[in-house]
């Protein structure tokens, strides 16, 4: 059983990509429904092919660290902080 920082890490690049998948009209494809679909839908705007990359890579390297038992509240302040930064800007 994966833990919770790992599943919040992996729930966090699956939200990314729907939200990339729904800006891009592919909205048949995106397996949610409820609040989940309501949240891909208002995040989407936020999401763009400058970003995602970065979100990616930021997601990995701390699934990476955390793998390695590293200290998570570090891990996830970073990552906060680098997540922040990248979503701050709506595309226009």
């Amino acid at each position: 059983m994966l833990p919770p920082q790992k599943k919040f890490i992996i729930y966090a690049l699956k939200a990314t990509r729907y939200c990339l998948m729904y800006q891009y009209g592919h909205e048949s494809e995106i397996k949610a429904e409820g609040e989940e679909l309501k949240f891909i839908r208002d995040f989407s705007p936020f999401i763009n092919q400058t970003n995602i990359g970065l979100l990616n890579e930021a997601f990995n390297t701390a699934h990476y660290h955390i793998e390695r038992n590293g200290a998570g509240n570090i891990i996830f302040f970073d990552l906060s902080l680098k997540v922040m930064q990248w979503v701050a800007r709506k595309q226009a």
